[in-house]
């Protein structure tokens, strides 16, 4: 292993409960109840399509640009709060440390808008971890197309086969895998994640830390 991509929400930072409220808004502004089971189908997936599929699965009578302006508008408060560096994942840092130690290179595949991520990884003091924040809107397609990550190791100059991702929606961990990288499951997410196209799962960075010689033969 040469490199780890690691997705922003729910693998850098716990913001999956906090747009997980946002959304629950916007559905009961419209009328609607969306279960877990459909809901966690919302991880991974960029806001066009997500609301392309909420309004052709509830028949409703929605503007779609108007509902992508809305939870555009939504993730960016979330980000935005100063206080989301609160939010970052325990012993995240000590495992970037380690891989630093082992000279492991690093970057971030997000849906996500660079400069908001690059705000709070400075804020939290990580930034120096990441050398490149990559977005699906500059790479391409968005997840579960491969681009991002196929993107971001170009800009690293590393291998896929040499790549491992880190990622807590199946969409993620389904781009991983079109991308011929390793894909580990982060199990941060509230609801259960489909892992079908996870090589490995773990459910923190404590757990990750205790197997990380195994991880750096990969």
């Amino acid at each position: 292993m040469k490199a780890v991509l690691f997705d922003f929400d729910g693998v850098i930072v716990d913001t999956e409960p906090l747009y997980y409220k946002m959304l629950d808004g916007i559905y009961e502004d419209l009328g609607i109840e969306v279960d877990d089971e459909t809901g966690v189908q919302s991880l991974g997936c960029n806001s066009k399509e997500w609301w392309d599929f909420i309004i052709k699965k509830y028949d409703l009578k929605a503007d779609l640009k108007e509902l992508t302006k809305r939870e555009t508008q939504g993730i960016d408060d979330v980000l935005k709060d100063e206080t989301v560096v609160e939010r970052i994942f325990p012993d995240l840092e000590t495992f970037l440390i380690k891989l630093r130690e082992n000279g492991i290179r690093c970057a971030i595949a997000s849906a996500n808008k660079p400069e908001l991520i690059k705000n709070i990884l400075k804020n939290a003091g990580l930034d120096g971890y990441f050398e490149t924040v990559v977005s699906t809107d500059e790479a391409g397609r968005g997840k579960p197309a491969p681009d991002v990550f196929l993107y971001a190791a170009e800009k690293l100059g590393v291998d896929s086969k040499d790549t491992l991702v880190i990622e807590d929606s199946a969409r993620g961990l389904e781009g991983a895998k079109r991308a011929g990288m390793t894909s580990l499951a982060f199990l941060s997410a509230p609801v259960p994640v489909d892992l079908t196209y996870a090589d490995l799962s773990y459910s923190n960075y404590d757990e990750i830390i205790k197997n990380l010689d195994s991880l750096t033969k990969l």
